[in-house]
């Protein structure tokens, strides 16, 4: 099947709004990822970004039989999990002995939690519409704890043993200093954390909230989470659907590293013994309840990774790089434009605040309930930066349909 040639260049990032830059340096090796987590046999390239001129190449692939979309080159996983504990979280304060510090920040975030804000208003009617499948006398296990908030809440609905575990020093200790809760530092898939689990359950509940999505092997957290469970126990899960998820976020955005339409992770669920049993999804959010059963099989006849292909297509409009521009989009929803640039001056940004003061009053207001919860998107602020044609190819559009380059390092974001 012959693909079309998308390809621009990245010359210069302008406006991030609080995202930040990750170069993907010759110093980072990358291991290559042969399949999707379902491990269906379609994973191909849907994109490729390139840097040192050709020299750097990092692919994006989509699996044609499921949907999935995530690197198929990435760090190893000890990279990563260094870059969680101490680049990503951002905090290098010691906590210790830091009582009026940790009382004041969960003060702080404990309010807004319980405040009318967008993000954790579906949080907490998440817990709450699925609590009453669950038994309160069974321990739980929170997956990427945070700051130990959504484990306060369940153990304020009355759920007896509750137990987390999170990636970040900084964020593990304030959940068991402030609330008291027995949240260990460290990863899921980890063995001192597996050991630690292994012997609190087995778990009548194990919850995950926007923690797949940046795990090195989803199928690896599936198949742990099982064996922590019994036949009948609940496994709670939220994370951005492909459909849904801003397409920076699934090409520039680091952290998240998989992303999974509703079919394809309804696949990994079932392909590891869990079953849907309700849902809260939304346009952008997969959120269900599935029950540990006996393993099954699924299957689709949709072409997928056609799919994806025209989800770029529609929020990049590639033939609007034919020349040097500044494009620009919301952070957090596939809206998006280009605008002339004037080079680093005032009349580039004049241009970037009147765009950006129109999406505020966009997505200003309330967003639209979906399932009784509220439907993203929420703009995020405006990202931009400078872009125009390539000089040649380093790849062919039939390996690669999309090609993305750097004049020298690769850069991703975080946050």
């Amino acid at each position: 099947m012959s693909h079309p040639d998308y390809s621009f260049a990245i010359k210069k990032f302008r406006e991030l709004h609080n995202w930040k830059i990750l170069r993907i340096t010759k110093d980072v090796s990358l291991v290559e990822i042969l399949d999707c987590p379902s491990k269906c046999g379609d994973f191909r390239t849907l994109a490729v970004l390139t840097g040192n001129h050709g020299a750097r190449f990092l692919r994006v692939g989509c699996c044609g039989a499921c949907g999935y979309v995530g690197y198929k080159d990435k760090p190893t996983k000890e990279w990563i999990t260094k870059f969680y504990a101490s680049t990503w979280d951002g905090s290098k304060k010691d906590v210790k002995g830091q009582e009026r510090y940790v009382a004041e920040l969960m003060a702080e975030k404990r309010k807004k939690y319980m405040s009318d804000s967008k993000e954790f208003v579906r949080v907490r009617m998440v817990i709450e519409r699925f609590a009453p499948y669950l038994d309160k006398e069974k321990p739980i296990c929170d997956i990427g704890s945070g700051f130990g908030l959504q484990l306060d809440h369940f153990k304020r609905l009355g759920f007896k043993q509750v137990f987390g575990m999170e990636a970040s020093p900084h964020r593990a200790e304030v959940a068991r200093r402030a609330f008291g809760l027995q949240v260990q530092n460290g990863v899921f898939e980890g063995e001192e954390v597996q050991n630690s689990l292994g012997a609190h359950g087995p778990f009548g509940l194990i919850y995950s909230n926007n923690v797949i999505e940046h795990t090195y092997a989803p199928e690896e957290i599936l198949a742990l989470s099982a064996a922590l469970q019994r036949e009948g126990d609940y496994f709670i899960a939220s994370l951005p659907r492909f459909r849904g998820d801003p397409s920076l976020s699934t090409l520039l955005f680091f952290p998240h590293l998989n992303s999974f339409t509703q079919f394809a992770f309804q696949k990994l669920l079932l392909a590891h013994g869990y079953k849907m049993k309700d849902e809260l999804s939304t346009s952008h959010e997969i959120c269900v309840l599935a029950q540990k059963t006996e393993p099954a099989m699924l299957s689709s006849g949709r072409d997928f990774f056609a799919e994806a292909l025209a989800k770029y297509e529609r929020f990049f409009k590639f033939n609007r790089f034919k020349k040097t521009s500044v494009f620009w989009c919301a952070r957090d929803t596939d809206v998006s434009g280009t605008l002339p640039y004037f080079g680093d001056n005032k009349f580039t940004r004049v241009g970037e605040l009147v765009w950006a003061k129109m999406l505020r009053r966009q997505f200003a207001g309330d967003p639209p309930l979906v399932n009784g919860i509220p439907d993203l998107p929420i703009a995020g602020g405006m990202i931009s930066f400078v872009v125009g044609p390539v000089e040649k190819r380093f790849t062919d559009a039939q390996s690669s349909p999309i090609e993305i380059q750097f004049e020298d390092d690769i850069m991703l974001t975080y946050r």
